[in-house]
């Protein structure tokens, strides 16, 4: 092993700490900086060991659908196909649909096919969904029990053609 090579491995190059400063002196830099940050309260049990986290524990990151009496939805589940090179990269591929939901009594969605666009009920304009975070395709998907919903849905087997329209009314699931 070259030891110009471990050298080079040891020492790191760092705007604030000079040219070249060990890397044991960039992590204490590091661990002054973060000290407060790391004195904060965890959760731990009576004989010292952390306790398991509770989504309570977040009411922030808590999702409407996962609160008690939250908002209504069509029923489908669906994630993002990442297969480079596909035509679909991108898009949002329907995997799962809820019996007795919405969705599957339209019966025109099917597991495989593509959501491509939603449009809200008194809205003129659809937005595409492909590319978008999950939780805001959730967040356009779900709303108040009865309020209706246009997807626009791309057949999972012929992306090329038309997408089906289908019109649903939103249910608590």
């Amino acid at each position: 092993v070259d030891s110009a090579c471990i050298r080079a491995d040891r020492t790191l190059t760092h705007a604030h700490a000079g040219a070249h400063a060990p890397a044991r002196t960039l992590a204490r830099t590091h661990a002054r900086k973060m000290a407060p940050l790391a004195m904060s309260p965890r959760p731990m049990s009576p004989g010292g060991t952390m306790r398991p986290l509770s989504p309570s524990m977040f009411p922030m990151m808590q999702h409407p659908m996962m609160a008690p009496g939250g908002a209504a939805g069509v029923g489908i589940t669906f994630e993002p196909d990442l297969t480079y090179g596909s035509a679909t990269h991108g898009m949002h591929v329907i995997t799962k649909i809820r019996p007795d939901s919405p969705a599957h009594k339209s019966c025109r969605v099917q597991v495989g096919d593509i959501l491509a666009m939603i449009q809200q009920a008194g809205e003129t304009r659809s937005v595409p969904v492909a590319g978008l975070p999950i939780p805001r395709v959730l967040s356009m998907l779900t709303g108040q029990a009865g309020s209706g919903v246009k997807l626009h849905i791309l057949d999972g087997k012929f992306p090329y053609l038309p997408p089906k329209l289908v019109v649903c009314a939103r249910e608590m699931l």
